[in-house]
């Protein structure tokens, strides 16, 4: 499978060096590396922080429009913070959370499975 996260964009020369002005080119160079993925017939794992719904549906709009059957994973936790995101961005993240919604599934399935999100940054905060 391939495996994208916005946070690989930050990731220069083994270091991550986040810079926030560049958020919205990392999450759009996640989802331009999803499509080819799946463009590719390869398996694909999303892993963000996806907070809030609506910040899933692209993916989803993707894998809808090219027949692909998407899952959508809510983990829980407590998870290490790796990229030491500070406290208040956790708790700004935590407040504005909303739990995975069964509809947002491209093709429901039973049991209902989901697309990797790792709530658990919720907790930790591994991504802003």
């Amino acid at each position: 499978y391939i495996h994208c996260e916005a946070d690989q964009y930050f990731e220069v020369d083994g270091q991550y060096r986040f810079d926030a002005s560049k958020l919205h080119a990392a999450h759009s160079d996640c989802l331009r590396r999803a499509i080819a993925a799946m463009d590719a017939g390869r398996s694909v794992v999303v892993a963000n922080t996806f907070t809030r719904r609506w910040e899933m549906e692209p993916y989803l709009k993707a894998a809808k429009e090219r027949g692909i059957n998407a899952r959508i994973v809510e983990t829980t936790g407590n998870w290490p913070n790796v990229h030491g995101v500070p406290e208040d961005a956790i708790a700004r993240m935590r407040a504005r959370w909303e739990p995975v919604d069964r509809d947002l599934a491209t093709q429901p399935q039973e049991p209902p499975s989901r697309i990797v999100r790792p709530s658990a940054k919720r907790n930790s905060g591994l991504e802003r």
